[in-house]
């Protein structure tokens, strides 16, 4: 699913040089994608044969998922998926893989790319398909939801990383991504130490369940829970007056909005979070996490992915006001 050769990529590196100097290592080599917000997140632009399309931004999938009817309108070749290799979402599977000639992402073409292809979900809206990490393969990755604006930076070598937007405090950890394209990294909720990852296309922040029990001991009778009825999934929904999401490093949100929903496990159990390391492979609970951060909380923080070292660093995506 990787095919991916980027025939651009002597234009960004252009006056490049391969040693780590102290000037190369303050220069970031890329560009920036305007996002457009939608009731279901966020489109982004890409090119699909040469014609201009808008697709669901999503930041935590492995392949990137297409209209059929684009693919035969285009006259995309196809072929059925791998025996043994399945990609789903919660309307259902995909079976068939189409290939693109070329895929424009800005200024950079990458060719012979591989998607998956299916009917037209309705929560992709006027999207006509979503994004995946394959679409994004090969670069660093800057998350600015606030300002509804993705970046790509071409990774620079032995350099560490230079803030490039204002901020006051910064943090900094270790990532890691899922098989299923999830992006995971330790935060803390009212200084407990979890795993969150990324929902672009939901507003709202969940976690399970029995998550909040094993992680915070709460039980369904605490009296500090507040029921909500029941989401769109028709599992119940809670409040709980959580107090902080840190990052540590003093890159704090006060009172973050998150709900509790019932009717989900964390296969089986609390994960090894300090040594990054699940008990066993169903532990990856396929796009699990202990905290999956939606839309309202994201635009509060402003990321940058070192994917080759996979580190993350962060600030508070709007300066405090000063009182």
């Amino acid at each position: 699913m990787r095919k991916l050769a980027l025939a651009l990529v002597t234009m960004l590196l252009a006056g490049g040089s391969a040693a780590a100097n102290s000037d190369e290592c303050a220069k970031f080599r890329g560009f920036t994608i305007g996002l457009t917000p939608v009731e279901d997140g966020y489109l982004m632009p890409l090119g699909i044969s040469g014609i201009p399309r808008q697709f669901l931004f999503e930041f935590s999938a492995a392949y990137t998922k297409m209209d059929e009817a684009i693919a035969t309108e285009l006259k995309l070749p196809t072929k059925p998926l791998p025996y043994g290799m399945g990609v789903k979402d919660s309307t259902g599977p995909f079976t068939t893989i189409a290939t693109a000639p070329t895929l424009t992402l800005g200024p950079v073409t990458r060719k012979n790319v591989e998607v998956v292809i299916g009917s037209h979900r309705s929560d992709w809206g006027a999207g006509s398909g979503t994004t995946g990490a394959n679409v994004f393969y090969g670069f660093d990755m800057e998350l600015d939801l606030a300002h509804s604006r993705l970046g790509l930076y071409l990774p620079r070598e032995n350099c560490e990383f230079v803030p490039f937007w204002p901020a006051v405090e910064w943090g900094s950890g270790d990532f890691m991504t899922a098989p299923t394209g999830g992006i995971y990294m330790p935060m803390f909720l009212d200084n407990t130490k979890l795993i969150v990852t990324f929902n672009t296309t939901d507003e709202r922040s969940y976690m399970s369940f029995e998550s909040a029990r094993v992680l915070f001991g709460i039980a369904e009778d605490d009296p500090r829970l507040v029921r909500l009825g029941h989401g769109t999934s028709g599992a119940a929904l809670y409040r709980f007056p959580f107090k902080s999401l840190s990052g540590g490093h003093n890159v704090t949100i006060d009172d973050p909005e998150i709900y509790i929903r019932a009717g989900e496990k964390t296969c089986g159990g609390i994960r090894d979070i300090d040594g990054w390391k699940w008990r066993e492979m169903r532990n990856l609970c396929f796009g699990g996490g202990d905290l999956r951060l939606g839309i309202k909380l994201l635009k509060k923080l402003h990321f940058y992915f070192d994917t080759k070292n996979k580190k993350v660093y962060f600030s508070l995506a709007e300066l405090p006001i000063q009182k």
